[in-house]
This record gives structure tokens, C-alpha cells and sequence, in this order.
């Protein structure tokens, strides 16, 4: 496959596909000639139920190509520019000085040479930035056909060059005859990052999920979208870097610019190597493809025997073994399901007689993965669809197939991230060979209206399945199409982030805060939330979501901690920490609490309230809004406080993730998920435990669905992306050299 720009000049694209700067390259056409040779037709249209397979697809690829020579183009330029510069990693990583003498921090720094030396540095970092960016990115666009040796010198360019910051910025701080303690933290982190190497570690969450789910899922979303993630990060993080250079630069003396450049640079190298470790993932899972399309999918967590669940043709069984696998309750008045066997809840999903519960399939097709898979639901639906000659009347036989088609829509429309590639073409051919031939015993039922909706199932699924796709693909290639915005790696600025969060209004602080963390909250899914997932190791795949939104909120409490206590003098601890409850008081007002419980977690933990001299500076009308604050987010009685006041207010809202983790353990740890019959000693499935976990991620939806009206404002929002921080125990070591334990409380509130 070959094009020319606009010069006539030939450019190959079936070999390796270059992203350019600023706007990563769509993967879609440069795959489309490699996926038709391999008779994959992921990437291409095909002729099926609802596609489109016409001259518009032609016209859209044309397009779509059009916009692939430009990026190209682009990109030529600006490799050409790069390779002409002097003295750049570019065409010399590491050679960003004349001399290196200055790297051993054993060795002391010719302070006049100091500020050249990390002006060079910060030009240095922007380069190795930008080139360690693209070729992660070009790497995960095509992880097989490259090798592995361009990103790891990449990589290694990159942890060299913060090394030789880090190790400028340390003896400056010698020079200046930092604290003792401060000292031990900068020789830590350094030493830190000097160990950091990209030895080709495998992601487990990503091998795990490999292992339990389809393989192109997998590859196509999860590790693409973490790696956009962590990509993005590591671009923060340079201009992190860049920012706390410039204070290093500006003010030598005040050491908390030495601390802050050493977080950064820590949190900075880890990113790194997240992004290296992905993209060799990515790389380890495409070659060996055919392993991982092979793994069965096993029903985890439930102990049922393979002759209950799968061999157990749902039309097979008695009457006697059906009345007997169910066992019916009643709530708010209604007759509901307890327990029963799979079958039976395939059943009633899709029953020939009666009207189905609407709140039944909700938590059905919301829980189902709680108990099975979605290969083994949709054989069971399947299963059912296909009544056996004489067992129903034409009306009921009619009323299941519909019903049965209704509950696939269902489920296609509202868990599609469920299905993997060879799943969504298995439905394609159940849609088009089966579901369409029985177009005229559907609109004969005319039940309620919903003939009308599925007036020709083969052709509405086709559809479905189109869009969905279709939104997919869009997600995927999202994930390369923002702007990465390499071009602010260049960007410099005399404010360090310390002015710029004292000079900001809380107001657009606690927005830019709730902008990020909703982010990070509307992006979690069912499956995230069932059988306690975020907790164990082995499902911990299903809940990166999960997982990333606990570990914003353990950053923002490090971070309030750390903002603090990199402080020297009481005074400006002061300031940050009325700083941070005028913040935690807006965060309110915009009902985010989930990032408000990080902020009060931060300012309650003990590094900073063992902090007399600086609590003792507060104002009363401070400590008491801190107070009011703390009284609503306090724990007791299952935060019984903040739970009213949250059923109390209006959309939109953040919601602290916690309570509902919480519930969610509470639920799991005190109901089996299976029990027993007492007439015929089958397992049952607790579908009561499900429907209370229901009404939880059903809460969770709600808050989902109503977003903030809420604008990125920078360079706030790029600063509060990335909270680089110091540990808990790093923190309380700060603390005690802040304030030693026996420094008396000597201010009096109200003075602020």
C-alpha cells in the first residue's frame, strides 16, 4: 500500500506507522491492508446486517487517507527539524553538556555553572520527552513488527537525563547547606531513580486479563487506553519537571524547590517506566496471540458443576427439576426471584408467559458477570431461542424468540464492552442466519409495541452491532487522536506551580479538581464493581477503573500533605493549608466529595497534625470550616452524615467512591453467592445478593449520567493532572524536621 503527498514523492504505509506530533496517527487505514491479508475483517466493513458497504465507505477512506499523507508530512517535518538541531537527543541522547564532570554527587558543583547546566538539562528533557512519547506510541500502534531496542534506549535517555537533574539539583542544594533531613530525602530519591531501569517487565493486570478475556478486547482497549493514559502523564509530568527546574533556577536558596523537583522527578521516572512496561506487554501479547485466542473462559467464583451450567440444555429438564431450581420472595409487594438455577434465570428472563419485570433484566444483564461469562450467556440465550419442534404454541413460541431477542439487544446496547471480536461475530451470524428468517413470526406477536422496535431483528441487531463497533473504534482511535500536545514539553514559565496554586482562586481550583476526578469516575463499569474485583488479585483486570479512581485519591491526600510540609517556614505551611480548606469548602459547594475526603484525608493525617505551631496559626473561622467539613465526611454511622446530605442535593454530583466499596464488601462478605436446594441438592444462584449490588451500581449510574459544565482552564488543569508526592513515611520524617516533637505550640489562632 503506497500514496504520494503532495510533492509526488512515494511514501510505503504497510510498514511501520508514524504518528506525528500534537496528533498521533489513526492505526485504522494503515492496519486495513494487513488485516485484509490476514482475512481479518475487524478493520474492514463486510457485507453483513446493517452495514453499509457502499460508496461512502470509499469516500470516508479516501478521507481518511487524505488526513494520514498530512500527518505524515508533518511528521517528516518535524523529525527533520529535530535531527538538524545541535546537540540534542535527537541525534544524541544523553549529550546535552560539554562536560559530565558534574554528574557524580559525590563531587562538588562549580555553583557558577549550575544554572547553564539545568538550562541545558531542560532543553535536554523536552527532546527526550518528545522522542520517548512518539516511539511508545508508534510502538503500541504496531507492537509485533517493531523491536523492542528503539523505545529502551528511549527510555534509558530519559531516566539518564532526570539523573543528571536530579544529581545538579542535590549539590546545589549541598552548596546551600539544605537541612539535614531535606538532604536525606534528595540522596533517596536520586538513588531512587537511578535504580529505575526498563528491563522488560510484563504488566500482570494486563497478562491476567489475557488469560480471562477475548484477546482483541484486550489489545484494542485496555492496554491502548492506559497507555494514552499513562503517555499523557508522563507529558505532565515533563512540564512538571520543566516548572520545578525553573524554581531550582530562580530561588537556589529556598530548598522546597529542590523537594518538589525530587517528587516530580521520582513520580516522572515511575510513569516511564509504566509506559515502557505496557508498551513490551502490548508487544509479548501480540506475538504470542495464538496462546492467548486459545484460554477457554471459566466461570470464576462460583462453585457449579459443568452438567448445571453448560451441558444442561435448558429445554432438556422436568418440570419437577424447574419448580424445584427456584425459589421466589416478594419486595415492595412484587414477587421476586431469591435464588434459582441458571436455566431458570434464563427462563424467566425471557418467559412465554406473563409480563418481564424490566427491574429483572436491569439486574440480570447488569450482574450477570458475577456468576458466568458472556460466551456461556449468549449459548444459553441462543439455547433458548431455539424451541424444539411442538414444545410451545405459536404465540408462545413467538413471545420467547422475541423476548430472547429483546434481552440481546438489551445486552448488546448497555454491556458491549463485554464482548470480545470472535463473540460480536458469532451474534452477527446468529442475527443474519436465524433471527432474520423468523422476521414474519415476530411481527405476528405484536406484543406491546415492541414488534415495532424489532419489526426485523436480523437487520435492527445488525445495526446495533454496527453503531457499537463503530463507537468502539472511535474510543480506540480517541486514544490517538487527542492532542498530545508535545510542543508544551517546550513551554517554560518563570511562576513555579507553588505561585500558581496560591495565586488561583479556590473556586478554579476545585473545578479543575472535579473536571479530573469525574473524568476518572464516569469511566467505571459494572464489571469493576462485582465480587469485590478491585480487591483480588486474580479479577483486579475488571477494575482498572476502579483501581486508578482509589489511587487519585490517595494522591491527593499525599499531595495536600506534601504541598505543606515542603514549606520551610510555619507562615507558608500556613497559607497552603488555609489554602486547602477554602479549596475543600468549594469542592463542597460543587457536591464532589469524593475528592473533598481525599483533601480532608490529607490535612487529617499525621504528619500534618502533629504540626502544633502551624494548627495553632489558623484562624477560627478556618478551623471551624475545617470542622463543619470534617462533621459531614465523618465516618460514624456508615457516614450517615454525608449520605443524607447527599440524597439531599441536585445533580450533578462526585460521589466519595468509598461508601459504596464499602456497601458493595458489605453485601459480598455477608451473602454466599450460591446456595443450596433442599429438595434436590442442586447449586442455586443468590439472586437476591445480586439485586442488592444492583440497586449500589445502579446509584453509581445515576451519577454518571449528569456531567459538570466544566472547562479545561490552563495551565491549572495540566498541573493538577499529576500530584507528585512523598510517602507516608518520607512525609513524617519531613514533619518531625518541620516541627521537632518538642517545639511548643507559640501562636495564637486568628492569626491569619
Amino acid at each position: 500500500l503506497k500514496i504520494q503527498n503532495s510533492s509526488g514523492v512515494t511514501i510505503p504505509l504497510n510498514g511501520i506507522p508514524l504518528p506525528m506530533p500534537g496528533k498521533p496517527l489513526q492505526p485504522s487505514l494503515i492496519k486495513a491492508q494487513q488485516n485484509n491479508n490476514n482475512n481479518n475483517n475487524n478493520a474492514i466493513a463486510t457485507d453483513k446486517p446493517g452495514s453499509n458497504n457502499s460508496e461512502e465507505e470509499v469516500d470516508g477512506s479516501k478521507q481518511e487517507l487524505d488526513m494520514i499523507v498530512h500527518q505524515l508530512e508533518k511528521y517528516a517535518d518535524w523529525r527533520k527539524t529535530m535531527s538538524k538541531k545541535q546537540g540534542t537527543t535527537a541525534n544524541k541522547p544523553g549529550a546535552t553538556t560539554d562536560s559530565d564532570e558534574f554528574l557524580n554527587p559525590h563531587q562538588k558543583l562549580d555553583i557558577k555553572k549550575a544554572p547553564q547546566q539545568l538550562k541545558s538539562l531542560s532543553a535536554a528533557l523536552s527532546d527526550v520527552g518528545l522522542e520517548y512519547i512518539v516511539t511508545a506510541n508508534e510502538d503500541m500502534l504496531d507492537p509485533s513488527a517493531r523491536p523492542a531496542d528503539k523505545l529502551k534506549k528511549a527510555a534509558e535517555d530519559f531516566l539518564q537525563t532526570i539523573n543528571k537533574i536530579l544529581t545538579v539539583s542535590l549539590n546545589m542544594a549541598q552548596h546551600y547547606k539544605v537541612e539535614s533531613t531535606a538532604e536525606k530525602l534528595l540522596v533517596g530519591e536520586l538513588a531512587y531513580v537511578t535504580q529505575q531501569k526498563p528491563d522488560g517487565t510484563l504488566d500482570p493486570l494486563s497478562l491476567e486479563a489475557a488469560s480471562h478475556q477475548g484477546f482483541k478486547l484486550l489489545n484494542d482497549v485496555n492496554i491502548q487506553s492506559r497507555v494514552f493514559s499513562t503517555s499523557n502523564a508522563v507529558r505532565v509530568l515533563c512540564i512538571q519537571e520543566l516548572s520545578a527546574i525553573n524554581e531550582v533556577q530562580s530561588n537556589p536558596k529556598v530548598h522546597s524547590g529542590q523537594l518538589v523537583l525530587s517528587t516530580t522527578s521520582k513520580a516522572l521516572a515511575n510513569s516511564i517506566i509504566a509506559l515502557f512496561t505496557l508498551v513490551e506487554t502490548a508487544r509479548y501479547l501480540s506475538k504470542n496471540r495464538h496462546k492467548y485466542n486459545s484460554v477457554s473462559m471459566p466461570i470464576k467464583n462460583l462453585d457449579l458443576s459443568k452438567e448445571e451450567m453448560a451441558d444442561k440444555n435448558i429445554w432438556d429438564e422436568d418440570e419437577q427439576s424447574i419448580q424445584d431450581d427456584i425459589k421466589m420472595g416478594v419486595d415492595k409487594g412484587k414477587p421476586v426471584i431469591e435464588m434459582a438455577s441458571f436455566n431458570n434465570l434464563i427462563r424467566r428472563l425471557t418467559s412465554e408467559i406473563g409480563e418481564v419485570d424490566p427491574s429483572f433484566q436491569k439486574t440480570f444483564v447488569t450482574t450477570y458477570l458475577s456468576f458466568t461469562n458472556p460466551y456461556v450467556l449468549f449459548s444459553k440465550l441462543i439455547e433458548r431461542y431455539r424451541v424444539p419442534p411442538g414444545r410451545l404454541q405459536d404465540d408462545m413460541l413467538a413471545r420467547v424468540k422475541l423476548r430472547t431477542s429483546i434481552v440481546l439487544k438489551y445486552w448488546i446496547e448497555h454491556q458491549f464492552y463485554d464482548l470480545d471480536q470472535d463473540l460480536v461475530e458469532k451474534i452477527y451470524k446468529f442475527t443474519s442466519e436465524e433471527l432474520t428468517t423468523e422476521f414474519a413470526k415476530m411481527v405476528k406477536m405484536g406484543e406491546d409495541g415492541q414488534s415495532t422496535m424489532l419489526s426485523n431483528p436480523g437487520t435492527a441487531l445488525g445495526k446495533v452491532l454496527d453503531r457499537k463497533k463503530a463507537e468502539r473504534r472511535e474510543k480506540t482511535l480517541a486514544m490517538f487522536q487527542q492532542e498530545v500536545k508535545l510542543q508544551e514539553l517546550k513551554l517554560s514559565s518563570n511562576k513555579s506551580f507553588h505561585d500558581l496554586f496560591l495565586n488561583a482562586p479556590d473556586e478554579a481550583i476545585a473545578r479543575q479538581l472535579t473536571l479530573i476526578d469525574f473524568s476518572l469516575f464516569s469511566r467505571i463499569e459494572p464489571a469493576g464493581l462485582l465480587n469485590q474485583s478491585w480487591n483480588k488479585a486474580h479479577l483486579q483486570y475488571r477494575s482498572t477503573n476502579v483501581l486508578a479512581m482509589i489511587a487519585r485519591t490517595n494522591k491527593v491526600s499525599f499531595w495536600v500533605a506534601s504541598m505543606i510540609l515542603f514549606q520551610e517556614k510555619w507562615k507558608e505551611r500556613k497559607k497552603i493549608w488555609k489554602k486547602f480548606i477554602g479549596v475543600a469548602e468549594h469542592l463542597k459547594k460543587l457536591n464532589n466529595f469524593h475528592t473533598l475526603m481525599g483533601i480532608i484525608a490529607g490535612l487529617n493525617s499525621s504528619s500534618i497534625t502533629r504540626l502544633k505551631t502551624t494548627v495553632a496559626g489558623l484562624s477560627a473561622k478556618s478551623t471551624q470550616a475545617f470542622s463543619r467539613l470534617e462533621q459531614l465526611m465523618h465516618p460514624q454511622g456508615s457516614f450517615r452524615n454525608y449520605r443524607e446530605y447527599l440524597h439531599s442535593q441536585s445533580l450533578p454530583c462526585l460521589p466519595y467512591l468509598g461508601t459504596y466499596l464499602s456497601d458493595l464488601t458489605f453485601m459480598e462478605d455477608g451473602n454466599p453467592d450460591t446456595v443450596i436446594s433442599p429438595t434436590n441438592g442442586h447449586t442455586l444462584i443468590n439472586f437476591g445478593k445480586r439485586q442488592m449490588v444492583y440497586y449500589v451500581i445502579a446509584e453509581i449510574q445515576q451519577y454518571q449520567s449528569c456531567h459538570y459544565d466544566i472547562k479545561e482552564a490552563e495551565p491549572l488543569y495540566t498541573f493538577l493532572q499529576e500530584l507528585p508526592s512523598f510517602t507516608d513515611k518520607q512525609l513524617y520524617t519531613l514533619s518531625q524536621q518541620r516541627e521537632p516533637k518538642e517545639t511548643k505550640a507559640t501562636k495564637t489562632v486568628g492569626q491569619d
